[in-house]
């Protein structure tokens, strides 16, 4: 029987190797390969699957409004997941100090 540990530390590292690949290899301009936004949704399909809230960074659903997103929003929303889950797994505190 797999070890359920060892499955949820494997999804998050496709989800990072994955995002990380897309991160280096996006196209300026709006993006329209289907690959990318597959890769991205796959990404975060393994997050979710580790158990992880990771709705707010999904791209739309709707193949025309896809077309319409420019590779700054893209890349925005991929380091915004890359930042969570390296404040999360470095356990940084967040907050204000005096």
């Amino acid at each position: 029987m797999p070890d359920p540990a060892a499955q949820t530390a494997d999804l998050i590292r496709r989800a990072y190797v994955n995002l990380a690949s897309l991160r280096k290899n996006l196209p300026p301009g709006y993006v329209t390969d289907a690959t990318f936004y597959d890769m991205f949704q796959r990404s975060l399909d393994h997050l979710q699957k580790a158990g992880h809230d990771v709705a707010e960074w999904r791209l739309p659903h709707n193949a025309k409004e896809r077309q319409e997103t420019d590779s700054s929003e893209f890349l925005a929303r991929i380091d915004a997941v890359l930042g969570y889950f390296t404040i999360l797994e470095e356990k940084t505190v967040i907050g204000f100090h005096k």
